[in-house]
């Protein structure tokens, strides 16, 4: 079985069981991070198998420090005393390193990678109500010119931050409201008390991968949501055991139409303040 993006949803279908037997014989960060959880949900995973050269990527990008010369990021873990944007920085220059861009592709293509993997790291953290942070793994992959970010945690889920102020009956409906924008269960406040542009990043994150043919994976519980094509499908499987939010999503330098300045200009501004007109937050 493929542990990989476009293939979870099936995967996902059979996780209500109290332990997986499964063969991989291939991952991506999304279903690192997705058997990370599970097992954190208590779920067996122990008797999941892999042949050695999965079983030595997982060993790699779970135990391997970050630093030049890798392709990976390595799992990380994050909590409110991180400084997000410090990681999502250094996250994205050593995954956009490894792809083949000219100078001023590479560094546009930075501001894309490093605004959607901070504000879903930071987003983990407002709606999560997890006890023990967040976790984030990436992958580049320079012969398609694509990379894949993962971020999970073992909170509570969308549901139950969503739920008291917007009325959601399920995850599926929560999903689809923390895609809309100025949606959040959280105050709007930063760290040091400044209002924060809270509500806007699932959505930015949903609008840049319609933009560029990519793919996003959201699970709350017991629902995943899978979208490309800028359409979405849903799985429910009433009894998982996945306790949690993972978020994931894939998509190339090649595919993306916009200058991020132009994709800010028309659909983060206008998000941000209903006119397009730039407000400074970034």
């Amino acid at each position: 079985m493929e542990y990989s993006l476009l293939n979870l949803p099936l995967i996902f279908r059979s996780s209500w069981h109290g332990e997986i037997e499964d063969f991989i014989n291939w991952i991506e960060p999304c279903g690192l991070v997705y058997l990370k959880t599970l097992k954190n949900s208590g779920v067996d995973i122990s008797k999941i198998t892999a042949p050695p050269k999965v079983v030595d990527y997982l060993n790699i990008i779970q135990g391997a420090s970050s630093g030049a010369g890798r392709s990976y990021i390595p799992y990380r873990n994050f909590s409110h005393q991180t400084n997000i944007n410090t990681i999502a920085h250094e996250i994205t220059v050593q995954i956009v390193d490894h792809l083949e861009l000219d100078p001023y592709d590479k560094e546009d293509f930075k501001l894309y990678i490093n605004y959607a993997v901070s504000e879903v790291m930071q987003n983990v953290l407002d709606h999560s109500g997890s006890q023990c942070g967040g976790h984030v793994v990436g992958q580049s992959y320079p012969q398609k010119g694509k990379v894949q970010f993962a971020v999970s945690d073992c909170g509570v889920g969308l549901m139950a931050t969503l739920q008291r102020e917007y009325g959601v009956a399920n995850e599926g409906e929560a999903i689809l409201k923390a895609l809309e924008p100025r949606v959040s269960g959280s105050e709007p406040i930063g760290p040091y008390g400044e209002k924060r542009n809270a509500g806007i990043g699932l959505f930015a994150l949903k609008c840049i991968i319609d933009e560029t043919e990519g793919t996003l994976l959201i699970i709350s519980n017991d629902t995943i949501y899978q979208r490309k094509n800028k359409q979405g499908t849903f799985v429910h499987t009433p009894n998982s055991r996945f306790r949690g939010t993972l978020v994931a999503f894939e998509f190339g330098e090649n595919e993306t139409v916009y200058s991020f300045e132009e994709f800010k200009k028309k659909y983060i501004w206008s998000a941000v303040n209903g006119t397009g007109e730039e407000e400074e937050f970034f």
